[in-house]
């Protein structure tokens, strides 16, 4: 007869996953290790009390300033809630002096008091800075956000920890009609998105995940893109409205949300680019055959270029200071200088062009073919053409990470990447590697977006693929033969993904801050470190229930206890109760029950498929492959639990000696 072990967990529902840690960490941990750290003091002050939150410290001649402010303003006169949206910041100046301490690097995180028992603050972060898996924080503070723009008029937001097939959902934003394009201001605090079908620019707050503004517009939007300087965002329109004719962009201040300018360019779809000193604006016509070069601090038209048939994309080079067009009708790209207003050459490639993008550094262009399969790279110091590659099928996007050009294609899930350090030699032949970028070709999307499909990791050599099929995002790490793990996009297509960097960053000198939601209910240490000057330090936080978010009891998940050890080699059942959290009711037909089986310490992993057994309880058969310490976790995201919040069953698994 088995005997069960029970865990109850008041769970969210959300799904977590493991990430691989920046360099950085690395080096921090090892510094960390190898030097003694004294116990630094704690501020005394209740963290729960209303008001503002502030922490105080002196550690090492290093005086220390810790805050946390809900975002809304409501919020500030009550004690902390789960859910809240928050910023969080840190203040370092020298304690004798006063003068601010700049280039910290500070990271942080909340983790979960064990029994309500505040830990030692040396070990504490010792344990974060070791944390896998199994034993990762409640939040951290040196992440960033994964928005994936869907096909069912929603934008998930998701917190993205990477390792073992799991992500956490925070919010789904719902909008009034599938988005067309976005841009993101660049403190990232805003996020403007074009929605085409209700002819309307939608505002979104990215630090509380609410909307926050709209503005109509006299046509159908479709690309949108920011002013260098962030005075303005600039949207195309084409498609008008009953009883308009006109066709163009359109400025939007990004402090008062109001129309700043609109100008008329041209006929058809409309793609735009801005000089790198926030000067000029070109954007394409596609129906006309042109291309409308725009003063930007005038917010006047300045020229008409006719750029040829049908120009199709456009971007501005930082090396030679000129725009490059693309056409796909003739298959020519137009090469001009804004401050002279004038024509500087046109390079003949074939018909089909497609997007034309410029490098980091705005050396090399390339510039895409779908309909003939080809890659070309021109070099924008001469202005010529210096090499052409054949590709997969539909190569119809490309995107850059600091040594690489990565190449989507519509007909095939195979990513191309392009080293940019060996590309540009004149008749040489482009070096080409690849990765599976999912399961089924980009291209089945049932509404394209001329949106990037790909966006870089901050602070990590590492790609985020999205495959709107598989209904998944991918995180691929440069060097690696395919993605090192996936996550799900809770059955919506992501037609499109933009990452939000919430990473610790310095907005004034000596203080770092970012913005997070609060996690669970509970009492957390605040964890912080520096690693040059060192500086560790922990302070309370206590986070209440909030009354307002729809209240989940979790659910209970009981292990039949293993009496014995498992064998190597040979199968073992090992069965679990799921029931509800707070009347103890079994949770049958559960569809989504999955069971994570890990090696301690992590050398070996599989997901193991779960049979219902009946009256909520579900069984595995699981054949160890080698001897040591198993871990089991299980996961149903229908019921708010995953992998990460799962209580965990431990096997260990010993040698047949009977089979020697």
């Amino acid at each position: 007869m088995n005997t069960w072990i029970s865990h109850s967990t008041n769970l969210e529902a959300v799904k977590y996953m493991g990430a691989p840690l920046p360099l950085r960490w690395f080096l921090l941990m090892a510094s960390f290790l190898a030097m003694s750290v004294a116990m630094f003091g704690q501020t005394s002050a209740n963290p729960g009390a209303n008001g503002p939150y502030i922490k105080k410290a002196v550690d090492r001649g290093i005086a220390v300033e810790a805050s946390i402010e809900p975002v809304d303003p409501a919020a500030r006169g009550r004690a902390f809630r789960e859910g809240d949206s928050a910023t969080f910041r840190f203040r370092f100046a020298d304690a004798t002096t006063n003068q601010p301490l700049q280039g910290a690097y500070p990271i942080a995180w909340m983790a979960l008091n064990p029994d309500g028992r505040t830990p030692k603050c040396t070990e504490l972060v010792q344990g974060l800075l070791n944390s896998n898996f199994l034993s990762r924080p409640e939040l951290e503070l040196n992440s960033y956000y994964v928005l994936a723009m869907n096909d069912d008029a929603t934008i998930s937001v998701v917190d993205p920890l990477f390792g073992y097939g799991n992500s956490k959902l925070l919010t789904l934003l719902r909008l009034d009609s599938p988005a067309e394009d976005w841009a993101l201001s660049s403190d990232g605090d805003r996020l403007f998105v074009s929605t085409p079908d209700t002819s309307a620019i939608v505002v979104i707050d990215t630090r509380a995940w609410k909307i926050i503004g709209r503005v109509e517009l006299p046509g159908h939007p479709g690309r949108i893109g920011l002013q260098p300087d962030g005075s303005n965002v600039w949207v195309a329109f084409d498609g008008p409205l009953a009883g308009a004719t006109e066709s163009g962009v359109v400025a939007i201040s990004t402090t008062t949300l109001k129309t700043a300018a609109r100008i008329t360019t041209g006929k058809g779809a409309h793609a735009m680019a801005f000089s790198s000193d926030s000067r000029y604006l070109a954007v394409t016509n596609a129906g006309d055959g042109t291309v409308s070069l725009i003063a930007l601090q005038s917010l006047s038209r300045l020229k008409q270029f006719h750029s040829g048939g049908q120009p199709v994309s456009i971007v501005f080079s930082l090396l030679s200071q000129m725009f490059y067009v693309s056409n796909q009708g003739e298959g020519t790209i137009l090469v001009f200088e804004p401050k002279e207003e004038r024509e500087i050459a046109r390079i003949q490639a074939e018909p089909g062009l497609g997007q034309i993008k410029a490098a980091p550094r705005g050396r090399l262009v390339f510039v895409v073919n779908p309909e003939r399969s080809l890659v070309h790279i021109i070099d924008s110091a001469s202005n010529q053409m210096v090499q052409t590659a054949p590709v997969e099928k539909g190569p119809d996007q490309i995107v850059f990470s600091d040594k690489l050009a990565y190449i989507r294609h519509r007909d095939s899930e195979t990513v191309l990447m392009v080293p940019l350090e060996i590309s540009g030699g004149k008749g040489k032949l482009v070096s080409l590697v690849d990765f599976p970028g999912g399961q089924h070709p980009f291209g089945k999307v049932s509404r394209p977006s001329p949106a990037d499909g790909f966006a870089q990791a901050p602070g990590e050599n590492a790609m985020l693929v999205a495959n709107a099929a598989d209904k998944a995002i991918y995180y691929y790490q440069e060097g690696m033969a395919a993605p090192m793990g996936s996550f799900s996009n809770f059955g919506r297509e992501p037609r499109a993904i933009l990452v939000v960097d919430r990473s610790l960053r310095q907005r004034a000198p000596g203080v770092y801050e970012t913005t997070a939601q609060l996690p669970h209910p509970g009492s957390y240490s605040l964890a912080l470190l520096v690693d040059s000057p060192r500086v560790v330090q922990c302070f309370p936080v206590l986070v209440e229930s909030n009354p307002d978010l729809e209240n989940h009891a979790g659910v209970k998940v009981e292990f039949a206890k293993q009496e014995v050890p498992a064998l190597v080699g040979h199968s073992v059942h090992v069965h679990f109760l799921i029931a509800d959290g707070s009347n103890d009711a079994p949770r049958p037909n559960l569809q989504d029950v999955r069971v994570l089986a890990i090696l301690e310490p992590g050398t070996w992993h599989d997901r193991l498929s779960v049979t219902q057994e009946g009256n909520g309880v579900y069984g595995i058969d699981f054949t160890p492959p080698a001897t040591g310490s198993y871990v089991f976790a299980v996961e149903s995201p229908s019921v708010g639990l995953s992998f990460n919040r799962s209580p965990k069953m431990r096997m260990t698994v010993v040698a047949d000696n009977a089979s020697h």
